[in-house]
């Protein structure tokens, strides 16, 4: 009788849970859809604008679409004052998220931005556009990431 109970609890708790687990994956998935569409462009060079510009933010607009939160824009540091304006900032990202840098100077027009795939305890993985003319996946370590201007919440 012991070994019937015990065996009616372990499979009991493994139903319980299941759908929690699925329902969750679901979610992060619809959240993540932009990402998604940023990992299936790795390694493919410039197809986001015709001018030959200069295409990272070209590429994170390409990526959200409809679904950018914020009016879009060709250039990056213009995309990261659209999410200032907005109030769409954050200081603790989560995939999907964008991340946007400052080039030159911190002052200056000029910038570059790309997608936040994962965060670990210590690093943050990007995907980011037009980087030596392709789509590339890039690692930084938290607290040493040069030139960071900030991220942008994707809603």
């Amino acid at each position: 009788m012991r070994l019937k109970t015990l065996f009616f609890v372990l499979i009991f708790s493994v139903f319980s849970f299941s759908p929690t687990y699925i329902q969750a994956e679901t979610v992060s998935k619809e959240k993540n859809h932009g990402l998604n569409i940023a990992l299936q462009q790795v390694g493919s060079g410039n197809k986001f604008n015709e001018d030959g510009s200069n295409w990272c933010a070209d590429f994170v607009v390409f990526v959200y679409k409809e679904k950018l939160p914020v009016e879009p824009s060709r250039s990056a540091r213009a995309l990261w004052n659209n999410f200032r304006k907005a109030g769409l900032t954050t200081e603790n990202p989560k995939p999907g998220d964008i991340i946007f840098f400052w080039r030159e100077s911190p002052n200056s027009w000029k910038g570059h931005t790309g997608l936040v795939k994962e965060i670990t305890g210590t690093h943050i993985v990007t995907v980011e556009g037009n980087v030596k003319g392709k789509v590339t996946i890039r690692t930084y370590k938290l607290g040493e990431i040069p030139k960071l201007l900030g991220f942008g919440k994707i809603t």
